[in-house]
């Protein structure tokens, strides 16, 4: 009897302990449930973490954007409002002239000089705005596309009406111009502030500019009147070397020192021709003549190339007897090109900033870049062999295998330490592109 209860009990135990076995199994089984269940809510709470903050991010470059889109906003209707100040004014100047009961030469003096007046503060207002914009703008990096608008508006609202057209709905009004522009422009304008503390030159005087280069001509074809920003600025831009010509040491320094004139050039290379220079320098009328695209760039691949350009300029630039001597060294600058328009109104904008005038002359090849075909005409009459440099202004010369050069004939042999220099300075000029 007793071994029956024990047997009992014995199966009672077992059946509990595995009942206990069984509930452990599921506690474990529910443990590892909310484990994993831990992990996922974990999981869930990092990735909305990180979306929380991926938003914050995009909403503070929204913002931003925004805050950008406002300023340049109020800046047009800024610029607007001193557009629609400067013609209600006008409007005032033109009534007041019906009140005025004068004599019609006292009326007309009285007008142009408030004309001129009210003229020479918005062009002071105007030219500040684009001062400060051209100095903050990061010259090592593309403008921003509000910032090229702005720019565009500005220049347009200071150039002349001839310069605004000859570039609208041309290759001209284009995005990386303005952008070269703002590069040019921090090019030159310490070189001119410079000349400017030195030499401290008479107000009204118009300062000789000459920019010593390695270029040459490519598409497209360019109106003159594109490369005269405004009317006060610039004087005249002077080319010197034929379309299609070279340009060797002794005229690039007769350039620069202002040595070079009609009677002491010669050409070297394939010139048959008997006809002569009738105009000279080449100065670029102020029309809507097409000439080809000039554009200077960088020399060679030689490291010290630049250093001793940088020497041969200082020695030139003492020898120079007018004005100031720019050479293009792109090692320099953070500039690889630069087209001769985009110089020419860099010059312009900085010359009105400085209230001073220059006249440009430059020194460098008019040789067709990259064997370009696109910028030569080839001959329609029977006897010429040779194509030319697609142009009607000046004089252009035919493109042979043998390269025409301009150079010159010393009156006075340059000094012994600058003639030494010029196998470096032809180095520069004809480097191959």
């Amino acid at each position: 009897m007793m071994e029956a209860n024990f047997e009992e009990q014995r199966k009672d135990r077992e059946a509990a302990l595995a009942r206990q076995n069984t509930m452990e199994d599921m506690i474990d089984m529910m443990k590892s449930s909310l484990e994993s269940r831990d992990k996922e809510i974990q999981l869930q709470r990092e990735q909305m973490d990180n979306l929380i903050a991926t938003l914050k991010e995009q909403n503070i470059e929204v913002v931003q954007q925004m805050k950008d889109y406002d300023e340049s906003l109020a800046k047009e209707k800024a610029a607007k409002a001193a557009l629609e100040e400067r013609r209600q004014k006008s409007e005032q100047i033109s009534g007041m002239e019906s009140e005025i009961m004068i004599g019609p030469s006292t009326k007309q003096t009285i007008t142009k000089k408030m004309e001129r007046s009210l003229k020479e503060g918005f062009d002071v207002e105007l030219m500040d705005t684009l001062k400060k914009f051209l100095e903050n703008t990061s010259c090592g990096n593309d403008i921003p596309p509000q910032q090229l608008d702005e720019l565009r508006s500005l220049l347009n609202n200071a150039c002349s009406p001839s310069w605004r057209s000859s570039i609208e709905g041309s290759q001209q009004d284009d995005p990386s111009l303005f952008n070269a522009l703002a590069r040019a422009h921090s090019f030159v304008k310490p070189i001119l502030e410079e000349y400017e503390r030195i030499n401290t030159p008479r107000r009204g005087e118009v300062v000789d500019l000459t920019f010593l280069a390695h270029g040459g001509v490519c598409r497209p074809l360019l109106k003159c009147i594109s490369h005269y920003w405004n009317d006060e600025q610039i004087e005249s831009i002077n080319l010197y070397v034929p379309w299609g010509s070279r340009l060797d040491a002794n005229a690039a320094y007769g350039i620069v020192t202002g040595e070079i004139s009609q009677d002491n050039i010669a050409f070297n290379g394939f010139f048959h021709e008997d006809q002569r220079l009738t105009k000279w320098p080449n100065d670029l009328p102020r029309d809507n003549t097409l000439i080809p695209n000039v554009v200077f760039t960088r020399v060679s691949p030689l490291e010290d190339a630049w250093r001793d350009m940088q020497e041969l300029h200082s020695m030139l630039q003492r020898q120079a007897r007018r004005g100031i001597c720019v050479p293009f060294l792109p090692e320099t600058t953070n500039i690889d090109e630069l087209p001769l328009v985009i110089l020419c109104v860099a010059v312009a904008v900085a010359g009105v900033q400085l209230d001073r005038k220059y006249r440009i002359h430059i020194a460098s090849c008019l040789y067709p870049m990259f064997d370009e075909p696109r910028i030569l005409v080839h001959p329609t009459v029977f006897d010429e062999v040779f194509p030319r440099v697609n142009c009607d202004q000046y004089w252009n010369i035919p493109i042979s295998d043998r390269p025409v050069t301009m150079t010159m004939r010393f009156d006075t042999a340059p000094s012994p330490d600058v003639e030494k220099q010029f196998p470096i300075l032809n180095d520069y000029l004809n480097w191959p592109f």
